[in-house]
């Protein structure tokens, strides 16, 4: 939306262009579509072939900063980087051929993904030390084969794994809380560290801006902060290791890589988690998600001083992992995968609960529950009629579905156990319903 605001001079410098930049605009937000994941129609893409980036391009050479400013004094900033950014991604849109549309709040999202050439050939050799947590391995065509190294190469008796489960492990919130959090997370983990032992703190971005410079940090303390700590070897002779949070993508990474191995989808594998099962996989987007969660903490849990083999058996030095898991399906992962890629761990309970996540009560599940019980055997209900007479936001109906939709959740057994079903409908005239049994 920036992009397109700043580039209001182009109404006068070439009309017929500027015209079919707010065709598109206004087409793929169309929220009259509805505010779901949903493939950009072949009109929508009409427009966007018909969008001249390179034209645009051209005309932004010719600009000078002052007509692509935003604030004033010190506080001004330039969106040149950010227009010429968003023409060229939708000159990589046009030359893909296809693309989808996912929303925040009210804000469209365009999205597409094509597989890199090197991956079709079938051939080459990529190195990952975690490849068997990840599921997008299998989904290439022919399916990558993997070589995983030998029995008790490494070995990890020599590593405490302090773990601490129902916490907090979201971005948002420890990003909210970090100035009351951070104090209770290091005085925890100082309190099982000997005098003089070094620990690196790997976070959110957000969070280590916010205790960075905290007073009362030691000396022992370094952060780091998720995606900027994959295959670095600058910690290696520290002591311990603590992991705060847990490195979550937006939904929208995963489905554009899911559909980058398999083709694009359609709209109701976009918005129906029963319809992306692949193999054994369930919902391959949420094992994706899984997946990066699970292979992230092992790489940060392994940037210390245990990655370094120190005798003939595969042994490392004496090393401290602490680590606070929320009590779900992604933190299980991680433990699993913790468990697995580094064979002979000591698990001790770690104290600590001040980032415990407290129960919330969402009343748009418990509206929808409510409702939907008091269907008769054999009734239905449109999702329409549940939210005007269950009076229910549109946001909120569709929050309260996904959560019912997952079968790790006890809303769903609650659903399950009064035999109602919902099924997703896609397309014109097309209505979701909820049926009871």
């Amino acid at each position: 939306a920036q992009t397109f605001g700043a580039l209001g001079w182009l109404r006068g410098a070439n009309k017929t262009l500027y015209a079919d930049m707010e065709r598109i605009l206004d087409a793929a937000t169309n929220l009259a579509l509805g505010s779901q994941r949903r493939r950009i129609t072949d009109n929508e893409f009409k427009y966007i072939r018909s969008i001249d980036t390179d034209l645009m391009l051209k005309h932004l050479q010719s600009v000078d900063d002052d007509a692509l400013a935003i604030g004033q004094g010190n506080e001004k900033a330039s969106l040149r980087r950010t227009c010429t950014d968003t023409i060229r991604a939708l000159g990589h849109l046009q030359g893909i051929g296809w693309g989808w549309i996912s929303f925040k709040g009210e804000t469209a999202q365009l999205h597409s993904a094509a597989l890199h050439p090197s991956l079709r050939a079938g051939s080459g050799i990529i190195l990952d030390a975690t490849a068997g947590l990840y599921p997008g391995y299998g989904l290439l065509s022919p399916p990558a084969t993997l070589i995983s190294a030998a029995e008790d190469t490494r070995r990890y008796e020599h590593v405490t794994l302090h773990l601490a489960w129902g916490q907090v492990a979201g971005k948002e919130s420890l990003a909210r809380e970090a100035k009351r959090l951070w104090p209770q997370y290091r005085a925890a983990i100082q309190s099982n560290l000997s005098s003089g032992e070094r620990v690196l703190v790997c976070c959110h971005e957000d969070f280590e801006r916010a205790v960075y410079d905290d007073a009362d940090n030691s000396t022992e303390v370094t952060f780091a902060h998720y995606g900027n700590i994959d295959g670095s070897n600058d910690w290696n002779d520290y002591e311990a290791v603590a992991l705060i949070g847990l490195h979550h993508l937006p939904a929208a990474v995963h489905i554009n890589t899911a559909q980058a191995l398999l083709g694009p989808q359609s709209d109701q594998w976009l918005q129906d988690a029963d319809a992306r099962t692949v193999g054994t996989n369930g919902d391959i987007v949420a094992a994706m998600q899984r997946a990066h969660l699970a292979i992230t903490a092992v790489q940060a849990a392994t940037r210390v001083r245990c990655r370094k083999v120190i005798d003939d058996r595969g042994h490392c030095l004496p090393t401290k992992i602490f680590i606070a898991l929320p009590s779900n399906t992604d933190g299980r992962a991680v433990y699993s995968a913790i468990l697995n890629y580094m064979p002979g761990v000591q698990v001790k309970t770690w104290a600590f609960n001040a980032g415990r996540k407290r129960a919330r009560s969402d009343r748009g599940i418990k509206k929808l529950l409510d409702f939907v019980s008091g269907l008769p055997r054999g009734g239905v209900c449109t999702k329409a009629q549940v939210r005007v007479s269950a009076k229910i936001g549109a946001a909120s109906l569709d929050r309260a579905i996904r959560v019912l939709n997952d079968p790790e959740t006890n809303e769903r057994s609650q659903l399950a156990a009064l035999g109602i079903t919902y099924h997703l409908r896609i397309g014109r005239g097309a209505e979701s319903f909820f049926k009871r049994a």
